[in-house]
């Protein structure tokens, strides 16, 4: 239905998609220049900027039970990844960039969950981004091989499916209510990784998983 993909705020859905090819830039550099563990650690400070800038932005009253659940989040995350932040690196810079810039990302979502509805929402974002990527990117396209394909046709169903139940998520709630939630994928991570790959967790997961589950109950 061609109707569904009618707004009249274009300008805001290539703003973001602009911005997020940004933090896409930074977030996969810094994996090249830093270890997973201090570029994830500093990665999941994103739901805490995205609670600031909703404050600043869209004046969200926050409550000091979600403040309380937020920090619960982060410390859990940085309990199971434990990362070992002997100095300084430029991919903990452009880490910190990413974080930043993906709280931004959450206000714009939250501001266009007021008038447009998710399909929209993702059609443009996928078209703004698939010409500002094929343009700067086209020399290292490749052609994936069968397995790989099925692999990249599986992210891109799931992470479709993951955007429109946040924007679901944040037409019906605060940006301050929504965000703790996102350090539930570190339970779920750590159960399919038990899963598909016999990765059995330390002591400090299970005790890093039990301090974000308490987050989410508070």
């Amino acid at each position: 239905n061609p109707n569904i993909l009618y707004t009249k705020r274009i300008h805001l859905h290539f703003i973001r998609s602009v911005v997020n090819a940004l933090a896409l830039y930074f977030w996969f550099t810094s994996l090249t220049l830093s270890s997973l563990a201090d570029v994830s650690a500093i990665g999941n400070s994103a739901p805490i900027f995205a609670t600031l800038l909703a404050i600043v932005f869209i004046k969200e009253k926050i409550i000091l039970s979600r403040i309380i659940a937020i920090v619960l989040g982060f410390v859990g995350v940085m309990i199971i990844l434990n990362p070992n932040f002997h100095y300084v690196e430029l991919g903990h810079y452009y880490a910190l960039i990413a974080a930043i810039l993906w709280g931004f990302l959450v206000v714009f979502l939250k501001n266009l969950s007021t008038t447009e509805n998710s399909f929209s929402v993702i059609f443009y974002f996928q078209l703004f981004l698939f010409v500002s990527f094929g343009i700067l990117f086209y020399d290292f396209i490749e052609v994936p091989h069968k397995l790989n394909l099925v692999f990249i046709l599986l992210l891109a169903l799931f992470g479709n499916l993951s955007q429109i139940c946040y924007f679901q998520a944040l037409k019906l709630r605060d940006i301050s209510y929504i965000s703790p939630f996102e350090y539930l994928r570190f339970i779920f991570l750590t159960v399919f990784g038990m899963i598909f790959f016999y990765e059995y967790p330390s002591q400090g997961t299970y005790f890093g998983s039990l301090v974000i589950f308490l987050g989410i109950l508070v």
